[in-house]
């Protein structure tokens, strides 16, 4: 299949890591995937020849406006898949540009996040493609966030804890949680320090520990950074918000809602050898789970791969 990604690309930016993937994973399985991309402000490296920049996004350069006539470019696939978040596209262009493409090519929206402007008119998408289930889409397919699973090569230092992502941590929280203890915390944020993804998951994976305590949220949202913590095998500490919804029922993952409560825990995990060997037992139990709750990445792309092949 010839399949149109419309996403944020190669910036600080979660859904540009999440289109990563994926893109990489459907060219392997043979189909000729092309990004439409922003205009990036920051770009993180060159683009290859599959890229082509074409919109402006409000949230990464605060431009409203677009040139739709990139319209006739992506009429010439089979699939045009859409990246959606509503920061990440301006209401000024691009409902028209959707209403442009409306019968002469299957139209894709993952939802990044619940929301959508109230004046959109949702018949124009041919499949919604959500991670949970959101009643309101009532034309979707639920595909929960894949995980891909990355080679660990040790247990990680039990005396470490790491945050990571785009900075919404909440790190006094795990300040104070770590106050007193010989816990180490430290961060690694998209904002203040970039790291391409396999320096990032060697970074995390120095520690035992994650943290990703993020503020609460009403709309049905589910962490990238959550599902990169457990593809590297690590404990995660979240907090008790819709972010981590998708993966709190796993094992060797703690919601806590206090520092006190974090503080009990990581003080256990650094002064035994023996839970630190549960933890290690449930993370394997945890990979398991993940397997055959068709969570894994392999599985994940199929899913989008069928959602494509009924459109056709």
């Amino acid at each position: 299949m010839k399949i149109a990604l419309i996403t944020t690309w190669s910036e600080i930016c979660g859904v540009s890591e999440y289109s990563r993937s994926l893109h990489r994973v459907l060219c392997e399985k043979g189909h000729d995937v092309h990004v439409f991309a922003n205009f990036a402000k920051a770009k993180l490296e060159p683009d290859p020849e599959y890229v082509h920049r074409v919109f402006h996004t409000p949230f990464l350069d605060g431009i409203l406006d677009t040139d739709i006539s990139f319209v006739e470019q992506l009429l010439q696939y089979d699939i045009v898949h859409v990246q959606f978040e509503c920061n990440l596209f301006a209401p000024q262009w691009f409902p028209n540009l959707i209403k442009e493409l409306f019968g002469k090519v299957p139209i894709v929206f993952t939802m990044h996040s619940s929301g959508i402007w109230p004046n959109f008119d949702q018949a124009l998408v041919s499949k919604y493609i959500t991670h949970e289930p959101v009643p309101w889409y009532t034309n979707s397919a639920v595909i929960p966030m894949g995980i891909e699973f990355y080679e660990n090569t040790s247990i990680g230092n039990p005396n470490s804890i790491i945050s990571f992502g785009l900075g919404r941590n909440n790190d006094d929280f795990v300040k104070l949680a770590v106050k007193d203890t010989n816990v180490q915390f430290s961060t690694t944020y998209g904002h203040s320090k970039w790291l391409p993804k396999q320096a990032l998951v060697t970074e995390i994976q120095k520690a035992f520990s994650i943290s990703l305590m993020y503020p609460p949220v009403g709309a049905s949202v589910s962490s990238s950074a959550a599902n990169l913590a457990i593809g590297c095998s690590r404990v995660l500490f979240c907090s008790p918000t819709n972010w981590f919804k998708h993966v709190s029922h796993y094992p060797a993952i703690f919601s806590v809602s206090s520092p006190e409560q974090m503080r009990e825990i990581i003080t256990d995990i650094a002064g035994s050898k023996q839970y630190q060997e549960d933890l290690l037992q449930e993370i394997a139990t945890r990979k398991d789970y993940i397997y055959s709750e068709g969570r894994d990445y392999e599985t994940f792309v199929n899913r989008h791969i069928t959602v494509y092949k009924n459109l056709l």
